[in-house]
């Protein structure tokens, strides 16, 4: 293998498992990959590795269900914890699959805390989910000019379950839609809370939308001051977007 390049190893590597996949071979590939964790902690790095170790997982645990080898079902999806924060991250899917699969698994080897502790984990996931989903439809909204019907739509939103990225997103898009309609210290209400979050991100092209509005909103309120300040933001926020690109 030493004499093989990094990309041949793992294109002969993933030929390999994805034989062994095809033949349900899920305990040969998840202990070759583990000890490729040990002994070639690089080739584990690549992204079809991970993903055919945590599929695999996902296929043993399965197939460990249905032959009711439930404690061994149980060790086979616990191994995935350990990824539950980069899942978090990267794919929730993954993680409400992972959990609900837990939950059936902790329920059948009567370990009902543990089962119930993860069927809440599942429910608030799915609803941040439903949440981002729906702060997307906002934005889509306001891309066809409902500006209305964006207002109506976010007053059903579930608050709680926004992070932080899409909270601001949301304050974006509703001022946005209230400066299209006139609204403009509602408007201001919203833009402040959005620019709070944007304005330490490298979105400075939202930063200068939201200043330019901002310092429309107060020009229309008579405090033209404000209106000079904010212009004035967004010419800065212009001037470190160019010199950044």
């Amino acid at each position: 293998m030493k004499e093989m390049t990094h990309n041949e190893q793992i294109a002969s590597l993933a030929r390999e498992l994805i034989v062994d996949y095809k033949n349900n071979q899920c305990k040969k590939i998840i202990d070759k990959i583990n000890n490729l964790k040990i002994n070639a902690p690089m080739i584990f790095q690549n992204t079809f590795i991970r993903d055919m170790f945590i599929n695999t997982h996902f296929k043993q645990g399965s197939y460990l269900m249905k032959e009711h080898r439930y404690e061994e079902a149980k060790d086979c999806l616990e191994e995935l914890l350990i990824y539950e924060n980069e899942f978090m991250l990267s794919n929730e899917l993954t993680a409400y699959e992972l959990y609900s699969k837990l939950v059936d698994v902790y329920s059948m080897c009567e370990i009902h805390k543990k089962a119930t502790y993860y069927n809440i984990k599942a429910k608030k996931l799915i609803r941040k989910i439903m949440a981002t989903k729906e702060v997307q439809n906002l934005y889509l909204l306001m891309t066809k000019g409902n500006y209305r019907e964006v207002v109506n739509t976010a007053k059903k939103l579930d608050y709680d379950m926004l992070d932080e990225y899409n909270n601001a997103k949301m304050n974006m898009v509703l001022g946005n839609a209230h400066f299209n309609m006139k609204h403009y210290k509602t408007a201001v209400d919203y833009l402040e809370k959005a620019i709070e979050y944007y304005k330490e991100k490298t979105y400075n092209s939202l930063t200068v939308l939201m200043y330019e509005e901002l310092s429309k909103c107060y020009s229309n309120l008579g405090e033209h001051e404000l209106a000079v300040e904010y212009m004035r933001k967004s010419h800065e926020s212009q001037l470190e977007r160019h010199n950044t690109n």
